[in-house]
């Protein structure tokens, strides 16, 4: 076996280092009625238009909610999406 590099996953995460002032305008965000528009207007904000494929990356980003059910089935969290078009639309 060769690697570059060796990088453990168990390791938990870092939590984000937030000022008053970010954790301010999150709440103050946070009581808009069109916050999720918003939030998808705010994703790669120099592409004009396409709001849907943004709000879709927008939830991918944010992920979804891991389950383990009482039967012992498991349910990822993670969103997948796959962008179809003609090239040169800013699908990467």
């Amino acid at each position: 076996m060769v690697a570059t590099g060796i990088q453990s996953i168990s390791i938990d995460k870092d939590k984000p280092i937030l000022s008053e002032t970010d954790i301010k305008n999150i709440r103050k965000i946070s009581k808009e009625k069109d916050v999720f528009d918003i939030l998808g207007c705010s994703i790669a904000s120099s592409i004009e238009g396409y709001n849907d494929v943004k709000k879709a990356i927008l939830l991918m980003l944010l992920g979804g909610a891991e389950k383990n059910l009482e039967n012992g089935t498991h349910l990822r969290g993670d969103i997948n999406m796959m962008m179809v078009g003609d090239p040169s639309t800013a699908k990467s």
